[in-house]
């Protein structure tokens, strides 16, 4: 004989089923968001570390290739080389570029 107490219990019960079965399921999908999120962070990191090794190497080749044409310039046969030049070794004798 089922009792009106009993037939509570049991829709209480079933009603706490339900809703932990809706709460397994939200807490399996947020799991499988992070899953997904930590995914594309470890990714993310990885290729922002690259980018800073490309920009590291970039930086020193840029450095080179402006020295080089910086003594490209100063080698092109000109006025102001010759005087430049000039200056440079009064510098190395002299210490200043004190003309004057």
């Amino acid at each position: 004989k089922v009792t009106p107490e009993l037939a509570s219990a049991y829709a209480t019960l079933d009603t706490i089923r339900t809703q932990k079965k809706q709460a397994e399921i939200i807490l399996e999908t947020n799991r499988q968001r992070v899953l997904k999120v930590e995914r594309i962070y470890t990714t993310a990191k990885l290729l922002l570390e690259k980018a800073r090794a490309s920009e590291e190497i970039l930086t020193v080749k840029l450095a080179e290739a402006m020295s080089a044409v910086e003594t490209a310039e100063l080698n092109v046969p000109c006025a102001w080389n010759t005087m430049y030049k000039r200056l440079k070794r009064f510098y190395g004798l002299y210490g200043h570029s004190h003309l004057t």
